[in-house]
């Protein structure tokens, strides 16, 4: 009976370490996902609102990336002024990418074993309850999201950072302008997309296993 239990509460924290993985790998694939915010530059004339050309954008988008990816980027080299305050929130939001990518390093190895492991044994359908489960959570998220965006984007920013730095003054730090809230929308709904997709492939090949061995 103890092996059991132990056997049960080692299954499921290698479960909670799947999840961290497919979480800050649908993170990771969201941030970096450049062609979203090529399209939203053009289609919206991004540059404009700060009196840069479209190129002179894209080059402050890439070193605003450059400085939040790479840790020898330790200084953000931008044409567009920016505050002290600014700076400071740019520094807690590499901070957070830094925490992402750090979780998705430790989890990557257990995670991807574990799934070829049930992968191997046709046993996918063990994870069909807790899919289910995250699926109703991801409903409410996608709801909350989408009958009230501006007040789920206060909330995500007063959970994620303990200051008001996140709060640009556009005359201090044009940047902002750059970066409207239908942007960080649809960055929400790639995250939302390539989770959830995620998810359903594993719970359709798991359906399909547990169908042949019930056969």
């Amino acid at each position: 009976m103890g092996s059991l239990n132990v056997r049960y509460v080692k299954e499921a924290g290698v479960q909670v370490l799947l999840l961290l993985f497919l979480v800050t790998f649908c993170i990771t694939l969201t941030i970096n996902f450049h062609p979203l915010y090529w399209w939203f530059m053009h289609h919206y004339k991004l540059y404009q609102e700060v009196g840069l050309t479209e190129q002179g954008l894209r080059g402050n988008y890439l070193s605003l990336l450059a400085y939040l990816n790479y840790p020898w980027v330790t200084e953000l080299n931008l044409s567009l002024p920016i505050s002290y305050n600014g700076m400071r929130h740019f520094e807690d939001v590499k901070r957070l990418f830094f925490l992402n990518y750090s979780v998705l390093v430790l989890t990557a190895w257990p995670a991807l074993h574990y799934l070829y492991d049930l992968t191997l044994k046709k046993r996918l359908w063990v994870l069909q309850g807790k899919i289910y489960g995250l699926s109703l959570i991801l409903a409410g998220f996608i709801c909350f999201i989408v009958v009230d965006f501006e007040d789920f984007f206060i909330v995500f920013h007063e959970v994620l950072f303990r200051n008001d730095d996140w709060i640009f003054d556009p005359n201090l730090d044009p940047i902002i302008n750059t970066l409207p809230s239908e942007y960080f929308l649809a960055c929400f709904g790639i995250f939302v997309g390539t989770f959830t997709l995620s998810l359903l492939s594993i719970y359709i090949v798991g359906k399909w296993q547990l169908k042949n061995v019930v056969a």
